[in-house]
């Protein structure tokens, strides 16, 4: 958004005392855990959907794109973690298994499930258990942690769990045994300890999420995930129940296959009514407001107040995505107007906008995003992004998307990113001798492997985009990452050939890049 639409819609939350806009963020994985933990509004079927873990079941939550689906398994993860009774994986990557199948959803097995789930359950590991839990474990046990996660883990999670565990890992041939009891093994290790003392994990939850966004489109979601039901098996594992978070009609494709009896598993529908959907608007803003603002209503003029829920409604078509989408499309249109309060025409324009498929945004014809983007970490490459940012500035003639130059005060900087990367047609993703390690103050864990880490976010998201020219650019003399290392979704990043800087012959250099990023620029857009 440009500066032009952010700055006045800042400054009148700012005089009415909210923090942020509380609408700007309007996707689960765009917000930080204690946000989505604070403005969640609990639904009846989040419940039954975790359970009990002492008797864990397979669920299902059906539900619309936009209905809350990844909101739900965000919260789920985060109840399992903070109670300690269950081990949280996430299972929502699933790109590498589609190009492990050439594209296929229907030649994905039982085995390459298994392993993946493996790998993941690792993972989980590094991230929710402490680094007491593993001394917890035997050393038999930890011996075959470390088997497992030579043979399945990605290189980042094999280097943490030895630093974690310390013992060599047991000889074992884990590719010859059947993905049941391949699974079952990991499952039975894990459970001997748990993230406290004297309180082993009840059990393991495996969250698949966000299938449809990988499996080519929804109708390729049943084929992904048939195997998974064609063994009974693996859903019945003793102390392994899959939360599958799904759209519905594929959902119930799933239900009507054979392999578990309609008794072993609970089935909710994510159906939101107009109490709770007020209640998605009124709880984000008041805690954007610290409570000044408990109600929509108190934002608008008296002539707005008895219709405005009601249009709104109508026109989110029981969606809370959708339904924030109006709310700030109302927002933007409301600034431009110069009133105190909103009016109901306000109101009435922002719906008409938002069903003609535009945005409150678009309606004020914001500049087009610049075309060069450059992706990086402050900690990381220093010396290098600052004087290529002015160098290809002055070089090129065209604008040049840096975080710390182009989002304005009061700007919401994710809306920022997501447009900037959105437009552009040159991605420099600068890559300095900490880029790969760097970790998360509180977390401890590697920022790369957090699938909602800025970085990692930019750079999948361009690479998905066959028309945008993305360019590793490192320093001289640093080696260049194998592929091994990056998580799945980014890994075609060093596929690419990589740029070099020196600092002894920096211009030289620069000028071959900007001519390559000229020439890729004056090719004309596919459509």
């Amino acid at each position: 958004m440009t500066a032009r639409i952010e700055q006045p819609l800042h400054d009148w939350l700012a005089r009415l005392g909210f923090s942020a806009n509380p609408f700007a963020s309007r996707t689960a994985e765009q917000e930080e855990i204690r946000l989505l933990v604070d403005c969640f509004v609990d639904r009846p079927f989040l419940e039954p959907l975790i359970g009990d873990a002492g008797a864990p079941r397979t669920a299902f939550l059906l539900a619309e794109r936009g209905a809350g689906k990844t909101a739900t398994r965000e919260i789920v993860a985060h109840l399992c973690a903070s109670q300690g009774h269950v081990l949280p994986v996430h299972y929502y990557d699933f790109a590498a298994l589609l190009d492990e199948a050439g594209g296929d959803p229907a030649r994905v097995t039982l085995g390459q499930h298994v392993e993946r789930l493996v790998r993941y359950i690792l993972s989980a590991l590094t991230r929710y258990a402490p680094p007491d839990y593993f001394q917890r474990l035997s050393s038999a046990d930890r011996a075959m942690l470390q088997s497992y996660a030579q043979t399945y883990a990605n290189p980042i999670v094999q280097l943490d769990l030895a630093e974690l565990i310390k013992e060599p890992a047991r000889e074992l041939d884990l590719r010859a045994l059947p993905p049941h009891d391949l699974l079952d093994s990991l499952v039975q290790v894990v459970l001997r300890a748990g993230p406290r003392p004297q309180q082993p994990y009840q059990a393991i939850y495996i969250l698949v999420d966000r299938v449809g966004e990988t499996a080519l489109d929804e109708a390729g979601i049943v084929p992904l995930l048939r195997p998974l039901f064609a063994d009974g098996a693996i859903l019945r594992s003793p102390h392994v129940a899959f939360k599958f978070f799904l759209p519905p009609e594929a959902g119930r494709a799933l239900l009507a296959l054979p392999g578990i009896p309609p008794d072993d598993y609970v089935v909710e529908q994510a159906a939101w009514d107009d109490d709770a959907l007020k209640a998605v608007v009124n709880t984000r803003l008041s805690y954007y407001s610290s409570g000044l603002y408990p109600n929509l209503e108190d934002l608008c003029r008296t002539d707005a107040r008895p219709k405005m829920f009601a249009l709104l409604l109508a026109a989110c078509e029981a969606s809370p995505r959708r339904l924030l989408r109006l709310c700030e499309t109302v927002l933007r249109l409301h600034v431009a107007t110069g009133d105190a309060l909103i009016s109901a025409e306000t109101v009435t324009r922002a719906i008409d906008i938002y069903q003609a498929g535009e945005t409150g945004a678009a309606a004020l014809a914001p500049a087009p995003p610049p075309p060069i983007f450059i992706s990086y970490r402050r900690a990381d490459t220093a010396w290098m992004v600052k004087v290529l940012y002015e160098f290809l500035g002055a070089r090129l003639g065209v604008d040049i998307f840096l975080d710390v130059k182009s989002i304005g005060p009061g700007q919401q900087w994710v809306d920022v990113l997501d447009q900037a990367l959105n437009g552009c047609r040159v991605l420099l993703a600068m890559i300095g001798p900490q880029w790969l390690r760097i970790q998360d103050k509180e977390s401890g864990r590697r920022r790369l492997d957090d699938p909602n880490d800025y970085v990692r976010r930019e750079i999948a998201a361009v690479l998905k985009r066959p028309d945008v020219l993305v360019v590793p650019v490192m320093d001289e003399g640093q080696p260049v990452p194998e592929r091994a290392w990056l998580p799945e979704d980014i890994a075609a990043l060093f596929g690419r050939q990589v740029f070099t800087l020196s600092p002894d012959d920096f211009e030289s250099d620069a000028a071959r890049l900007a001519n390559a990023i000229r020439d890729h620029l004056a090719k004309p857009v596919a459509s």
